[in-house]
């Protein structure tokens, strides 16, 4: 009943709602129009950038990025290697596996890989930027014929090379 008052002819709310935003659009065009300095500041600069800002992007992301080699010389010497087992795992294993002077194993007395992250974390983890990572061995054989290793590797996710880094490290001394 209010629409036919007006004399909008039975139209609904939205369609009242959009002829009005059209026409306040086009007063706001005329009026900016009218002042070719305001065009050119807020329409036409920020245009021009934004086709720029795109056209820079594309050429980025076709450059091939040269790979990122990765060594233990890298790394502050000796590379602090914190872990913890389960309890009953023979992990002399794992001490024969990292015996160089580029390796130094830090053993924590955890039985559990929640216990570990939290004594990790809290006496080392936190506070020291060398800490890249540490093992919590779960499983691990000792026989040759049949060698097995299950293990949960924590990282500091801040060092992007970490994660790569204690995998890889695991995986090429454990075979």
């Amino acid at each position: 009943m209010m629409n036919k008052e007006r004399g909008q002819g039975g139209k609904t709310f939205c369609q009242i709602f959009w002829m009005h935003f059209g026409i306040m659009f086009y007063k706001r065009f005329k009026y900016v129009s009218r002042d070719k300095k305001s065009l050119f500041c807020e329409i036409i600069i920020p245009s021009i950038m934004l086709v720029i800002a795109c056209f820079m992007t594309g050429l980025a992301s076709k450059k091939n990025a040269p790979a990122i080699s990765f060594s233990d010389d890298m790394l502050t010497s000796p590379i602090t290697i914190p872990w913890a087992s389960k309890s009953g795992v023979d992990a002399t294993k794992l001490e024969s596996l990292f015996t160089s002077p580029t390796y130094e194993l830090e053993k924590f007395p955890s039985a559990s890989v929640t216990a570990f992250e939290h004594d990790f974390f809290l006496t080392r983890g936190y506070r020291d930027p060398d800490a890249y990572g540490a093992y919590f061995i779960n499983q691990m054989s000792s026989s040759s014929a049949s060698p097995y290793l299950d293990y949960s590797m924590l990282v500091n996710t801040t060092a992007k090379e970490a994660a790569p880094y204690f995998l890889n490290r695991m995986a090429e001394k454990a075979i």
